[in-house]
């Protein structure tokens, strides 16, 4: 029996180091750090005082690169609702320092954002980009297969994306340093985009809207019990998409946002959905809705500002002043 036993255990060791050490080399490749639009979640610094969360919007729309001397990072990745950016909040706990300020965008989906349907569909990897990146605990749906094969052992999927093993790409930049002005489709895709929201992301149902707004003030809460510093914004979008919604829409949204934040009378709104310099600009935009660098860079300035004049940072972090 010990012979049988010392036989199992060699042949253990012979199969499962080189997949381990195949998958450590794997995890560890700038490809698969950056693979589902996650790098920035991942890879990120210690005793940061600004953070934000959010969706594309933030993640094209927020450069503190060249803006900010303060310790800053940008949690926003695409598609992510008010759930995960809780939970990925909690998860970097460690990282952030007392009294650092955490921006929290909202945007015109959000309320009505069906992410619980939409992320338990198995053919794609809304849901499963996460894995990787957050605790069994913080989990939608979870699964210990898939957990197996996308948190612990992601080299079971890789296939081909093995090869960057060998020859990885490189790092990205971690922000928005696309250039491109495309004023036609600015205005071509908005209805594409509307079209969209209303009829693959948003659901209009009080049970789906009465959960992101349970998951919008369970981030709040926790930034106050942590002693962090929470400030709202809207991000801006162009004109050309707003104006696809109607009235009746635009006004709910603006009723269901105030209520839900009579709640905090002391929190910071920085509302920019009217800011004509960003809406009404649309050399700011790559696309129907998405910032380029330089809608970036001026948005970005434009929040560290009013940050700055609210009290929340200090003006000499601002370093496109200098």
């Amino acid at each position: 029996m010990k012979k049988f036993i010392s036989k199992m255990i060699i042949y253990s060791v012979i199969i499962f180091t080189p997949l381990l050490t195949l998958n450590y080399l794997y995890v560890n490749t700038n490809f698969y750090l950056s693979n589902n639009g996650l790098y920035t979640i991942k890879v990120y610094p210690d005793n940061i005082d600004l953070l934000n969360l959010g969706n594309s919007h933030e993640m094209n729309g927020i450069k503190y690169e060249g803006n900010c001397t303060l310790i800053a990072h940008n949690f926003a990745t695409s598609s992510q609702p008010f759930y995960y950016d809780y939970q990925i909040l909690k998860s970097v706990e460690d990282s952030i320092n007392d009294n650092a300020v955490v921006i929290i965008p909202i945007s015109l989906f959000d309320w009505y954002y069906n992410y619980a349907e939409i992320f338990s569909d198995e053919r794609y990897m809304y849901n499963r980009r996460y894995y990787s990146v957050l605790p069994a605990s913080s989990m939608l749906y979870y699964d210990f297969e898939d957990d197996v094969k996308y948190h612990y052992l992601p080299v079971l999927t890789a296939k081909d994306n093995l090869k960057y093993v060998l020859e990885d790409v490189d790092v990205p930049v971690g922000y928005n340093d696309n250039t491109t002005v495309n004023v036609n489709a600015v205005i071509n895709n908005a209805y594409r985009k509307y079209d969209s929201w209303f009829n693959d992301v948003m659901k209009f149902d009080e049970s789906v809207k009465q959960d992101n707004i349970k998951w919008f003030k369970e981030i709040i809460d926790y930034c106050y019990e942590s002693g962090y510093r929470p400030v709202v914004i809207y991000t801006p979008i162009p004109y050309s998409l707003t104006e696809k919604f109607s009235d009746e829409f635009l006004k709910e949204f603006e009723n269901i946002t105030f209520e839900v934040l009579s709640d905090y009378p002391d929190l910071l709104y920085l509302d920019y959905s009217d800011n004509d310099e960003f809406t009404n600009n649309l050399t700011y935009y790559q696309d129907a809705d998405h910032m380029n660098v330089y809608g970036a860079n001026a948005f970005t300035q434009r929040l560290l500002t009013d940050l700055a004049a609210n009290g929340y940072i200090d003006e000499y972090a601002l370093s496109f002043r200098y």
